[in-house]
This record gives structure tokens, C-alpha cells and sequence, in this order.
């Protein structure tokens, strides 16, 4: 694995930029594009953040990314009067997620009436043999 000193960690910042209109990468970009410049976890641990990277490559620092807030008070509200977090999240405009964090659950899709597990097939199989058998 090669070593990326810190000058050539900001050389490739630098370097990207020149290649996107002379704006630097953010994090996730960084990430999911292919090329040669150190790993996005690299220059985050070398730097401490991201922010911190862009900024020392001579860059204006990112704004910070803040979750959405709601009042937790109407989260609660909400779900005593019965709605799930998708709902919840509806009208508090959140992510269900974060609804689902707020109150330790995770939000789960309706369940797919067309999608059965294993075992419900195989029961279904072992009642119809069962039937079959008796009809014998």
C-alpha cells in the first residue's frame, strides 16, 4: 500500500480541483470516484477532517453538515397520538432514520405481501403433501 506524505495528500486535493472547474472535492465525491489520490479515510486521519484537508490544501473549509433538527417534544406528540415514524417524519420534515434513531427503533418498510420467507413456503408445501395424504 503506498505511504501518501501529507504535501502529496494536498498536492492531490489541489490537483482534483484543477480537473473540476477549481473546486476542491468534498468527502463522499472523493470517495466514490476512481483515481489516483489517497483512500478519503487516509487524508481524514492525516488531517483530522476533511474540512481541515481542503482548507490547508489552500481551499475555503466546507461548511459543516448538520442534521436536520425537530422538536422533539411534537415527535413525541405525534407518536402518542398514534402515527409511525414515516409518518412522524412526514410532518416534522425529517428523514425517517432520524425519526427511527430519536426513539430507537429503525423504520421498516410495509412488509411485501408477494414476499414470503423460507419457512412460510415451507409450510405451505408440508400442509398441501398433508392434504394430499389424507385425500389418499
Amino acid at each position: 500500500m503506498r505511504q501518501w506524505s501529507d504535501e502529496e495528500i494536498l498536492d492531490s486535493i489541489r490537483e482534483w480541483a484543477a480537473q473540476h472547474e477549481g473546486r476542491p472535492p468534498g468527502f463522499n465525491h472523493w470517495r466514490s470516484t476512481k483515481g489516483v489520490w489517497p483512500n478519503s479515510w487516509t487524508v481524514r486521519t492525516r488531517f483530522g477532517s476533511w474540512a481541515e484537508a481542503v482548507e490547508r490544501a489552500g481551499f475555503p473549509r466546507p461548511p459543516s453538515v448538520t442534521p436536520p433538527t425537530f422538536s422533539h417534544e411534537e415527535a413525541v406528540r405525534l407518536r402518542d397520538a398514534g402515527l409511525n415514524n414515516v409518518e412522524i417524519s412526514e410532518q416534522l420534515g425529517v428523514h425517517p432514520t432520524t425519526i427511527g434513531k430519536f426513539f430507537g427503533t429503525t423504520p421498516r418498510p410495509p412488509k411485501n405481501p408477494m414476499r414470503r420467507t423460507r419457512a412460510e413456503r415451507i409450510a405451505d408445501l408440508q400442509a398441501a403433501l398433508a392434504k394430499e395424504a389424507d385425500e389418499a
